[in-house]
């Protein structure tokens, strides 16, 4: 999600810059660093916009902000008419060729100009028109006389970790207008280009044998020594827009069924989820908020052994393929199916581990209202959702997984918050700490309103 606001940290000794970058500052320090080619009357930007940001406390922090010149500019223009750039710290010496050092409010830090990436270096190839013309060509089948008239916008940008782009393009084939539908294009590490290409092409084919419910897009091109991937752009309609209007119901009726559909499918190759890998995640959670949020410390630290314990104690029985990440943003409304994107995380797990992060992280949206459901709609979703698996959590110790990866949702998306130092991480965190003692004392999901 592009064009946000911080919520900034406490002070971090290791990283004493996290607690005061403001796009305010990042644009004052740019004026020397970074000129504007398109300012007529001056040689700097008007305005900072942040991208994305990641931050662990005590380690680093990267943050990615785009420069503008002017408050007009909307996200799909970012790409095209402003400078995106990324500021990391500490210092990581020697200083990579591809960035400089900066200064700001007197603390210094490493600056890179988009495409430049210290990690992803493949930027470079995808951010010539030139290049993603002949990518295109490849992968639609067209062949012009022409170059195709590219289309670019930036979807999403973690300074070294990923970079994500939708690529339309129009084109002419023997006097006949070409519009491609798009493609998602992405460029990460191998190995997760690996995954990505993996999961979409060889999911893409055998869910259509599988039913109707489910559709996933495919890879149409993968160059994954080069981290380098292009999906399928399928359109649909986001999931929360249905869910806040009169097909409610009916929405989750087929996220259930589409859901459903995806645990049936056989993807080989794929890592299992184990409860030990759980755990292993809930000390490093733990451990990051407790920097992050030193008051809870007590919370935290009984809410991990809890979880822990949980866990130890779980059988998951078979294994099938989850999607691990699964929540709102990861499902498309269409008219006769849902479609279900990013693949970063798919490997064999406990079918729970879905059930239970898609119910928390709808439950949660009745403290986030910037998604734009009432908290009675979050609520009544993540019940109605929870209503169709009655029979499954009725199993023996079925509720019991199911709060403990309710509770490990809940630690992720805490941590996430706290990461990217999305505006009210505080306030989820506090919330989150709240519904995970809940399910505590419960030890069963909330199936009502």
């Amino acid at each position: 999600m592009l064009d946000r606001r911080l919520e900034l940290p406490n002070q971090d000794d290791r990283v004493p810059l996290a607690s005061k970058l403001t796009p305010q500052l990042v644009l004052e320090a740019c004026a020397d660093h970074v000129p504007s080619p398109k300012a007529a009357a001056h040689s700097s930007w008007s305005v900072c916009r942040v991208l994305d940001v990641l931050y662990h406390p005590g380690r680093y922090l990267s943050a990615a902000f785009v420069l503008l010149d002017s408050d007009k500019t909307t996200p799909d223009r970012y790409w095209a008419d402003g400078q995106i750039i990324y500021i990391r710290q500490p210092v990581r010496f020697p200083i990579s060729q591809r960035g400089a050092l900066i200064e700001i409010d007197g603390q210094v830090a490493e600056l890179y100009r988009f495409p430049n990436d210290r990690r992803l270096r493949d930027l470079r190839r995808i951010s010539s028109r030139s290049t993603i013309a002949e990518l295109w060509s490849g992968w639609s089948g067209v062949l012009s006389e022409d170059q195709p008239e590219i289309q670019r916008q930036l979807l999403r940008y973690v300074p070294e970790k990923k970079c994500v782009a939708r690529i339309k393009a129009r084109s002419e084939h023997e006097g006949d207008p070409v519009l491609s539908s798009g493609v998602a294009l992405r460029v990460s590490s191998t190995k997760l280009a690996e995954r990505i290409a993996h999961v979409h092409h060889l999911g893409a084919a055998r869910s259509r044998k599988i039913g109707d419910a489910l559709r996933l897009p495919d890879c149409v091109y993968a160059d994954t020594d080069r981290g380098i991937t292009a999906i399928e752009w399928v359109k649909g309609r986001p999931l929360l827009e249905v869910l806040a209007g009169d097909e409610a119901e009916l929405a989750t009726s087929r996220v259930v069924a589409a859901l459903e559909d995806f645990h049936r499918l056989d993807l080989p190759g794929l890592e299992p989820m184990t409860p030990a890998i759980q755990r292993e995640f809930t000390d490093s959670a733990v451990d990051e908020l407790l920097l992050a949020a030193p008051e809870h410390s007590d919370r935290l630290n009984s809410l991990r052994q809890w979880v822990n314990e949980a866990l130890s104690g779980i059988n998951p029985g078979d294994l099938v393929t989850i999607h691990n990440d699964f929540y709102f943003d990861q499902v498309l409304i269409r008219s006769k199916n849902c479609v279900f994107v990013d693949f970063e995380r798919v490997c064999r797990g406990d079918a729970l581990i879905d059930v239970a992060n898609y119910a928390v992280q709808l439950r949660m949206l009745a403290y986030r209202p910037e998604f734009g459901l009432s908290a009675e709609q979050a609520r009544a979703g993540a019940a109605g959702f929870l209503n169709h698996y009655s029979s499954v959590l009725n199993g023996v110790g079925a509720e019991r997984r199911c709060c403990a990866y309710g509770a490990v949702a809940l630690l992720a998306l805490a941590r996430a918050m706290a990461r990217h130092l999305r505006p009210g991480w505080r306030l989820v965190l506090e919330k989150c700490l709240g519904e995970m003692e809940t399910l505590i004392s419960s030890e069963a999901p909330q199936r009502t309103a």
